[in-house]
C-alpha cells in the first residue's frame, strides 16, 4: 500500500512538473505589467477599461493588443505580453481617456511607450484619471420654441496649415424639448454652436414647385449665445469635473441666398448631371463644417440655397465608366443671389507606374497614395501596387502632388520618384497640364533612423514627451514623430538620407505636431541633423518648454 502510494505522489510530482516549466519558460518570453486607476482624489475606480496596443510606429511588425479590466480595488493586471513596444490606456464612463505618462489632459496626449522585453515585469503603472467636464443647454428658435434633432457642437481652437480654426471637441442632439448635454469634455475653453444641417440639406431639394416662392429667410449656424460666428460669441472654460448649465442658444433666422449656375463637360461641351457642392472659404471641408449640396438637373442647370453672404468654393465630380472629371470654382455672395456661373468638368489624369525594391525586385502589395496638399480643398487618391509592382490611378484631379507610401518593408524608404522620365523626388508632381504620364517609384532597403534620449535642463531623463523630426527641404511635408518610452527614450526609423531638424516638446497640441509653419520657428544650427543612407545616429534634442510652445502658438495667425 505504501509503495502503491509512493508511485502515485512521484507521478503526480513528474506530471506536475513539465507543466511548470512550461509556464516558467512562457513568463520568460513574455512580458508582465500591473497597475491601479484611481480618482484625482486617490479613490480606486473599477470597471476601468484598459488596453494596451501595439505603438502606432510598429503595428506593422506587431498587431497584438490586450485589453483588461479593473477590479473592486481599481487594479489591472496584463500576463503573457509579447515584447515589443506599446501605449497603455484607460478610460472610464465619467473620466476623460487618459494615455498612461501623459502629459496634457486628453488622450491626444501620446503619453509614454513602453518599451517591454521578454521576461520583464512592471509594476505600479497607475492613472489618475480626470473626470470629464458638461455642457448642457436648452436649443430654440427665433420665436422661443424648442428645436429638436439639431447637433450642438462644444468647439476648440486649434492651428492647422499656419491658420486658427476651430475643430470640434464634443457634440450632442437636442431631444424632443430641444435640450442638449455635451459630456466628456477635457478642460480648456470651448465656444458652443448649433448647426441645421437638416434644414439646409431639405432646402437643396430639386422638387420645388414650378412657381413656388421660396422662403428666404432659414435656421443658420449659431453660435452662443446668439453670435454667426466664433469671433462674437462668448467663450466658455471648462475646469476638471465641472458641469456648465443654462447654456441657451436662441437660433439665429437670417435673410439667405443662392448661387445658380451650369455645368459643363469640358470634352464635350455639353451639360453635366451629378453633385455640386458649396464650402465656405477657408473652412476645413469638415464633416463639422457648413456645406451645401445639391445635383445639378437634366438640362444641366443647379441651385445651391440657404447660403449667408460670404465667399465660397463650388466643388463637382462626376464619373464615367470609371474616368472622373472634376470641377472648381469661387463665388462670392454679398446682399443678392449669384447667377450664371459656370461650373467646367475637366477629365482627371491618369497614372501608370511600378515600384521596386532596390536589388529585390517588386515589393508585395505596397499601398501608394497622392496628396495635392492643398490644404482645405485638397484632392487625395490611393491605391495598391499589384504582385508584379505596378499599378495605376485614374482620374486624378488636375494639381499638384506629393508621392507617400504605407507599410513600407522594414528598413525601407523612397530612394527616388521619377515621373515621365523626370526626377520628381524632391519636388511635387504637376498634373496641372492634364498630361497623362508613367510613375517609377524605386525603394531601398537601407533606411536611415535616429534614436536617443530626452532630458530636461538637469540631465533628468523625460517620459511621454514627443519628438519631432523633418526634413529641412524637398517636396515631403512630412513629420516623423515618436515618442519616449518609460526610460525617456525614443527611436524613428525608416527615414532617408538627407538633412533634418529634430527637436523634443514637453507638452504640444497634436495639431502643432503635425503644422510645420508652427514647427519651422523652432529651427535653429543646434536643432539641425544629417542622415546618411542606412546609418543610425544617436542625438539628444532641444526640448522646447510647454511655455514657449504656447508662447508661439499664440502668435500664429
Amino acid at each position: 500500500m505504501r509503495l502503491c502510494l509512493f508511485s502515485m505522489l512521484l507521478s503526480a510530482s513528474l506530471s506536475a512538473q513539465p507543466a511548470q516549466d512550461s509556464a516558467a519558460d512562457a513568463a520568460s518570453r513574455t512580458a508582465r505589467l500591473e497597475g491601479q486607476v484611481l480618482s484625482q482624489t486617490g479613490e480606486p475606480l473599477r470597471k476601468a477599461t484598459l488596453r494596451l496596443a501595439p505603438y502606432y510606429a510598429d503595428r506593422s511588425s506587431n498587431a497584438v493588443s490586450y485589453t483588461d479590466t479593473t477590479d473592486g480595488t481599481g487594479k489591472f493586471v496584463f500576463e503573457g505580453v509579447l515584447p515589443g513596444r506599446y501605449t497603455l490606456s484607460a478610460e472610464r464612463t465619467g473620466f476623460l481617456a487618459q494615455n498612461y505618462g501623459a502629459r496634457g489632459a486628453t488622450n491626444s496626449s501620446p503619453g509614454s511607450v513602453l518599451a517591454l522585453a521578454a521576461g520583464e515585469s512592471m509594476k505600479d503603472l497607475d492613472f489618475k484619471l480626470i473626470p470629464q467636464g458638461v455642457v448642457t443647454g436648452r436649443l430654440t428658435d427665433a420665436d422661443g420654441d424648442p428645436v429638436p434633432g439639431i447637433q450642438v457642437f462644444a468647439m476648440q481652437t486649434v492651428h492647422a496649415r499656419g491658420q486658427r480654426g476651430l475643430a470640434p471637441a464634443g457634440h450632442a442632439q437636442t431631444d424632443d424639448q430641444g435640450n442638449f448635454r455635451i459630456a466628456n469634455l477635457s478642460p480648456g475653453p470651448y465656444y458652443v454652436s448649433a448647426d441645421d444641417t437638416q434644414s439646409r440639406l431639405h432646402a437643396q431639394d430639386n422638387n420645388v414647385r414650378p412657381g413656388r416662392v421660396l422662403d428666404r429667410t432659414s435656421n443658420v449656424t449659431t453660435y452662443y449665445p446668439d453670435s454667426l460666428d466664433a469671433a462674437g460669441a462668448t467663450a466658455l472654460q471648462i475646469v476638471a469635473g465641472s458641469e456648465l448649465r443654462g447654456i441657451d442658444i436662441r437660433m439665429r433666422r437670417e435673410r439667405v441666398f443662392s448661387i445658380r449656375g451650369l455645368m459643363i463637360d469640358a470634352a464635350t461641351g455639353k451639360p453635366v448631371r451629378t453633385d455640386v457642392s458649396a464650402h465656405l472659404k477657408g473652412s476645413s471641408r469638415s464633416s463639422f463644417d457648413p456645406a451645401w449640396q445639391t445635383s445639378s438637373r437634366e438640362d444641366g442647370t443647379f441651385e445651391l440655397r440657404n447660403l449667408l453672404p460670404g465667399e465660397y468654393v463650388l466643388m463637382a465630380s462626376t464619373s464615367n465608366r470609371g474616368e472622373r472629371a472634376y470641377g472648381r470654382d469661387e463665388v462670392s455672395i454679398a446682399d443678392s443671389d449669384i447667377t450664371g456661373v459656370k461650373l467646367t468638368l475637366e477629365q482627371g489624369v491618369t497614372v501608370t507606374g511600378t515600384v521596386k525594391l532596390e536589388g529585390d525586385g517588386p515589393p508585395v502589395r505596397l499601398s501608394i497614395f497622392l496628396s495635392d496638399m492643398g490644404g482645405a480643398y485638397g484632392h487625395a487618391s490611393s491605391t495598391v501596387a499589384r504582385n508584379d509592382g505596378t499599378f495605376e490611378f485614374r482620374g486624378i484631379a488636375l494639381g499638384k502632388y506629393a508621392v507617400g507610401m504605407e507599410m513600407l518593408p522594414d528598413g525601407a524608404y523612397i530612394k527616388s520618384v521619377r515621373f515621365g522620365g523626370q526626377d520628381v523626388t524632391h519636388t511635387m508632381l504637376d498634373f496641372t497640364s492634364g498630361v497623362n504620364g508613367s510613375l517609377e517609384i524605386l525603394l531601398s532597403p537601407h533606411a536611415a533612423g535616429v534614436s536617443g534620449t530626452v532630458k530636461n535642463k538637469d540631465g533628468a531623463a523625460m517620459t511621454g514627451v514627443e519628438v519631432t523630426l523633418w526634413p529641412k527641404q524637398g517636396q515631403s511635408k512630412s513629420v516623423y514623430r515618436g515618442s519616449t518610452d518609460q526610460n525617456g527614450d525614443f527611436r524613428i526609423a525608416g527615414l532617408a538620407p538627407g538633412d533634418y531638424y529634430i527637436n523634443a516638446w514637453e507638452d504640444l497640441d497634436v495639431y502643432l505636431s503635425f503644422d510645420l509653419d508652427f514647427l519651422q520657428r523652432f529651427t535653429s544650427p543646434d536643432t539641425t541633423i544629417t542622415l546618411e543612407e542606412g546609418a543610425h545616429q544617436t542625438v539628444q534634442p532641444k526640448l522646447i518648454s510647454r511655455e514657449e510652445a504656447a508662447a508661439e502658438a499664440a502668435k500664429l495667425p
